[in-house]
């Protein structure tokens, strides 16, 4: 079976952007295609030892170009702070129905980045989109982790010291 992810974004100035999922409990959300982060953690090439802070860089969300794609370029351009973004992981349960698994929410977030995903034969697996697609990057003050089968947790926040 197929996971599904979905995506809720409440911005500082346009409130919560509706995404085009209508499923019971998942309402307003988007569907995400793809996802991607990283955080990285500068060394020394000759001895492997740590050199400067972590790096959080973006995380970049693929979904369906759809109606709220003019309000994620509002956002973008007008440098609007994202106050939450919330994307949950599921995997299906015995009765075919999406149960979450992991959650990574973001704070005092901001758009860095849309970039068009056009249907090409570029793309392998493009062709069977059921429409053309845009990668959505997110930089953040704050992001927590969550393994929900057993609440497992960390939070990071580039403004705080790691204890």
């Amino acid at each position: 079976m197929v996971n599904n992810a979905y995506m809720i974004v409440i911005g500082q100035i346009q409130g919560k952007i509706k995404g085009p999922v209508t499923l019971a409990g998942r309402q307003d959300s988007f569907r995400v295609h793809g996802c991607s982060y990283e955080v990285v953690s500068p060394r020394d090439p000759g001895s492997g030892l740590p050199t400067g802070k972590r790096m959080h860089k973006p995380v970049t969300v693929v979904k369906d170009i759809d109606g709220a794609s003019p309000l994620f370029m509002r956002a973008l351009i007008t440098n609007e702070n994202i106050n939450e973004v919330v994307l949950q992981f599921c995997h299906k349960d015995g009765a075919g129905r999406d149960m979450p698994y992991y959650t990574i929410r973001l704070l005092n977030a901001g758009l860095s980045g849309i970039r068009m995903l056009r249907k090409s034969d570029i793309l392998p697996g493009a062709a069977s989109w059921p429409s053309e697609r845009e990668e959505l990057s997110f930089t953040y003050q704050q992001i927590t982790w969550k393994w929900e089968q057993g609440g497992i947790s960390l939070t990071d926040d580039w403004k705080a010291p790691v204890v």
